[in-house]
């Protein structure tokens, strides 16, 4: 069973209201360009493809090209990490966490341009992931009241501390195994 990573407040009717049109908006792809409400990752890689190959004096143009990463064995599901490079200089990179349906987790970002650090178990990994979640989730407008932001052993960052707590008005804690941050029972 998996911890929550954010607690949302919404108290009146029509805060839910609000809430459930953030939480809308917060699904539309924020930094992949051709997420269009469809989870199939190889028709917006057709697109970008196309996309890509734009002259500059295109309306359409970008100096970033993205080629959306799909699952090997399901061409719908997106994987878990998105990359885009310049256009003139390939070594520059900037990536993002996805959801298999391609709705953004985080921004583009270069802090995340590590191989697998979206699906990492490591807590330092981890930790680096959930900043940016949370600063994603900041920039959407949603109002968040308690995160879960990993809490790392100091002589070693790579592993979890056994204890792990929600951080703003909610006070939660639990256990985890300290070697990959799952809650133990």
């Amino acid at each position: 069973e998996e911890q929550p990573k954010a607690v949302v407040s919404t108290q009146s009717t029509g805060e839910k209201l609000v809430f459930l049109m953030l939480a809308v908006l917060a699904c539309l792809p924020y930094g992949v360009s051709s997420y269009q409400g469809s989870s199939n990752c190889k028709k917006a890689r057709a697109e970008n493809i196309e996309r890509n190959s734009l002259g500059w004096d295109s309306v359409d143009y970008t100096d970033w090209e993205f080629v959306p990463d799909c699952q090997k064995n399901s061409q719908k599901q997106w994987k878990p990490q998105q990359c885009k490079v310049h256009k003139n200089n390939k070594r520059l990179k900037m990536c993002q966490c996805v959801r298999e349906d391609g709705s953004p987790r985080t921004d583009f970002t270069p802090g995340l341009k590590k191989s697998d650090i979206c699906t990492s178990t490591r807590c330092d990994d981890a930790s680096i992931v959930a900043d940016y979640e949370y600063e994603y989730e900041i920039s959407t407008g949603m109002v968040v009241d308690a995160y879960h932001f990993p809490q790392c052993q100091a002589r070693n960052r790579k592993k979890w501390e056994a204890r792990q707590c929600m951080v703003g008005f909610i006070d939660e804690c639990w256990r985890v195994n300290v070697k990959n941050g799952k809650p133990l029972n």
